[in-house]
């Protein structure tokens, strides 16, 4: 009871643009079956949103970097900043080099 509690506050905490990334991450599944070196991240509608070539590039769809861009005016260091941080937390990946929009 108290850690959902906790988790509520934090999550009211999160800024707009983190607050739809953390949504988009935690909506999506992990799909590796496919590829020994690549972990695909598909949404309910199984449309790849994010791709990840182990161990160093993520892949973002440019959909998601459009709304980041365009919605909540970001510029491209804030976007991989962000993608970044809510990334490596949620999936706990511990090393990406680059993150490029595709």
């Amino acid at each position: 009871m108290i850690n959902d509690i906790v988790k509520k506050l934090k999550y009211s905490r999160l800024k707009p643009e983190e607050r739809y990334l953390y949504d988009l991450t935690f909506s999506i599944t992990t799909v590796d079956e496919k590829y020994k070196n690549i972990i695909f991240y598909e949404n309910k509608d199984n449309k790849v949103l994010f791709h990840y070539d182990i161990p160093f590039d993520l892949w973002v769809d440019y959909s998601i970097w459009k709304k980041l861009y365009g919605d909540f005016n970001l510029n491209d260091n804030d976007i991989k900043t962000l993608i970044n941080n809510i990334f490596l937390t949620h999936f706990n990946i511990t090393t990406v080099k680059s993150i490029n929009p595709y």
